[in-house]
């Protein structure tokens, strides 16, 4: 849906001179100059981990020590602390990590008598760029270790990956997914044959956030206690998505408590992270943790309730988009250790960073850019706003300095079931744009996001650097996906 004409108010031109500056800042930032020689030096390894909302990590605040490993990684490193995802649902999420773009450039056009699928929707085509491809071609070793079914060769991401270990099929035709444990063993296992000059990079997706692991008798599951006051039991739907309940899939059998469910998902939250410390302890003991880059980054969030989902994600409120970002680069590169970055940040620009600290250039068609000057640089600023799409419904999200923009409509929702569940009922006949203005709640949680009066300003702001944005990302589809039907919308 294409954003209406906004006629920009007299309040815009404060917005319109910090924006120029912000182009200056950009300009300054890609054409920071990179270390000669040095910047190609080295491995990267790049964490992806799936529902890991920001605000339940300890160095974003969180009050529970749930992450160990990447608060001493963001220590070491650069913390983004307004970084956001461009998607709320796992696959265009990756897709848009992987290859540097907006998401949408992933997505099928389907002729309407085609049933849409996983594998027939989407597709990352192979005319997108893809930071394996990149670095494989300049002589990297490429290996990928997930644990998802969707983010399996078949969809695109697996190009330019030499090693791709997924999700294998059981004699029986089940899936197993690996454990964290067992991908840190496999990663481990990987590095071992990697020479000590060797350039390399490995790709890991921890799941299983969005399953909080259910296994009462695991240790995991019995290292936080819940929380006084979430003792409610929240209702449980029939849908795979449904808002106002948790998912039937979710569901971790008898009554179990928000409480519960929360101190479930920390649990697996230093799981995974126990798991990628197993990863750092084996570059450790090959002599190579200093010359590798290591960037760890939540690919979406999961809502307990504040976009009306529970337990689940889908939908475009920063609970879900606001993500954690950490790069600790190798050595010979510039930046601060244990510094903060509060500019904004999307997903799109982690290629681009990498390729950048392995002095690669980058793809013109990626649309992110590099936040390499910002690792030491604080004044340096990548981008004025961050994207986000693809949510259960139509709508997009445009966040900003301190700000997060919402324009969806609901009543478009993927079922009949998440309709009525959002409504309470039927659509209403002339339904009208849901839109919503959120602002950070405090210094002290600066990734919780609380709903503001609206500002016209802001809103043509956001309105106006989505359209620029939309119709880039539409230009590049029509140039990935040259035989797909129109968008009827156009």
């Amino acid at each position: 849906m294409r954003p209406p004409a906004v006629a920009m108010p007299a309040s815009l031109c404060t917005a319109i001179f910090g924006a120029l500056l912000w182009a200056v800042s950009a300009a300054l930032c890609a054409c920071a100059p990179q270390p000669a020689g040095e910047s190609v030096r080295g491995g990267v390894l790049l964490v992806a981990i799936d529902s890991l909302r920001a605000d339940h990590v300890t160095c974003y605040g969180y009050d529970r020590a749930t992450t160990p490993v990447i608060d001493a990684l963001a220590g070491e490193g650069v913390r983004f602390s307004n970084a956001w995802s461009s998607a709320s649902a796992i696959l265009p999420s990756n897709a848009a990590l992987l290859s540097g773009c907006d998401a949408r450039i992933a997505q099928r056009v389907l002729p309407p008598d085609v049933k849409g699928t996983t594998l027939t929707y989407w597709n990352l085509p192979r005319e997108a760029p893809h930071l394996a491809q990149e670095l494989l071609a300049r002589g990297h070793a490429t290996a990928a270790f997930v644990d998802h079914p969707q983010l399996g060769p078949a969809l695109g991401l697996a190009r330019g990956f030499e090693e791709f270990q997924g999700v294998a099929r059981s004699d029986d035709g089940t899936l197993r997914r690996p454990a964290p444990e067992e991908l840190a063993e496999r990663f481990s296992s990987w590095i071992l044959g990697r020479a000590r000059d060797e350039r390399w990079f490995a790709f890991l997706h921890f799941g299983g956030l969005e399953g909080f692991g259910f296994d009462p008798a695991a240790p995991w599951e019995q290292r936080f206690a819940p929380r006084p006051g979430l003792e409610a039991v929240p209702a449980v739907g029939d849908g795979d998505h449904v808002f106002h309940a948790l998912p039937r899939a979710r569901a971790g059998g008898g009554a179990r408590t928000l409480g519960e469910y929360e101190a479930s998902y920390d649990g697996t939250i230093a799981r995974i992270d126990a798991a990628i410390g197993v990863c750092i302890d084996s570059l450790r003991r090959r002599g190579l943790l200093g010359d590798t880059t290591v960037v760890v980054c939540g690919t979406r969030g999961i809502s307990f309730g504040e976009s009306a989902l529970i337990g689940d994600s889908g939908t475009l409120d920063p609970a879900e988009l606001c993500v954690p970002l950490v790069i600790r680069p190798a050595a010979g590169r510039r930046f601060d250790p244990g510094a903060t970055r509060t500019s904004v940040a999307s997903l799109v620009d982690v290629a681009p960073t990498v390729l950048s600290l392995c002095g690669a250039s980058v793809p013109p068609d990626m649309q992110g850019v590099s936040l390499a000057a910002m690792l030491s640089d604080a004044t340096a600023r990548a981008r004025r706003l961050a994207f986000a799409h693809c949510a259960l419904f139509e709508g997009w999200l445009a966040s900003g300095e301190d700000f997060a923009f919402e324009q969806s409509e609901p009543w478009t929702a993927s079922s009949e079931l998440l309709v009525r569940s959002w409504y309470g009922g039927p659509a209403p006949t002339a339904p009208s744009p849901r839109i919503v203005l959120s602002r950070r709640a405090s210094a002290n949680a600066p990734a919780r996001f609380a709903p503001v009066a609206f500002d016209g300003a802001v809103a043509a702001l956001a309105r106006e650097g989505f359209a620029s944005w939309d119709a880039e990302v539409e230009a590049l589809r029509r140039r990935f996906h040259p035989n797909d039907w129109d968008r009827a919308r156009e």
